[in-house]
């Protein structure tokens, strides 16, 4: 009796594994379909929610250059959050570099 409770419990365990690797090659599939995101790297799906994040991983900003690097995501350059941040900064000795641009959709991927 116990090895058929035995057997039938590696069969619900390797079903649950079917389930969630099923489950995962679906949601991979999706967002590489419908988005380009590489299969091999779901980290990246946030680049069709913000493609400027690719600017940045490219370039890899530091705090060794005399500016300040600020990316606004989802918001208009002319705002009135970059003109809040920009005065607030205007001050400092360091350059302030504002980057971002409206997402008009209501920030879902384009």
């Amino acid at each position: 009796m116990s090895r058929a409770l035995a057997a039938k419990g590696i069969r619900w365990l390797l079903a649950l594994l079917v389930c969630v690797v099923a489950a995962e090659l679906a949601a991979r599939s999706f967002w590489r379909l419908c988005y380009g995101v590489p299969f091999a790297h779901p980290g990246r799906i946030l680049y069709a929610y913000y493609p400027e994040l690719r600017e940045v991983d490219r370039v890899k900003p530091s705090h060794e250059d005399a500016a300040y690097d600020i990316l606004l995501l989802g918001v208009p350059r002319s705002g009135v959050l970059c003109l809040a941040v920009h005065s607030a900064l205007v001050s400092h000795p360091r350059a302030v570099h504002l980057r971002g641009r409206l997402r008009g959709n209501g920030g879902t991927p384009e």
